[in-house]
């Protein structure tokens, strides 16, 4: 979840609340499911550090030598 306010002067500001995606991490055994089909990634604590951002850049991996259609 991600709160944004605004400032005085419009810029913005952004909190995030993480959950269960902070525990995400790469299980290699699912790129046999990316195989001509949809990969989406979808959260925007994504690039934020930790397991998750490592797992997305994996599962981003399998996704383009699987051709896959990548949607973000």
């Amino acid at each position: 979840m991600a709160f944004v306010s605004l400032d005085e002067d419009g810029e913005r500001d952004f909190v995030f609340s993480r959950g269960a995606d902070r525990e995400l991490v790469y299980d290699s055994s699912l790129k046999t499911y990316f195989e001509h089909n949809i990969v989406h990634f979808g959260a925007a604590t994504a690039l934020l550090g930790g397991t998750l951002e490592e797992a997305y850049s994996r599962y981003l991996f399998d996704g383009l030598t699987k051709n896959a259609f990548i949607s973000f």
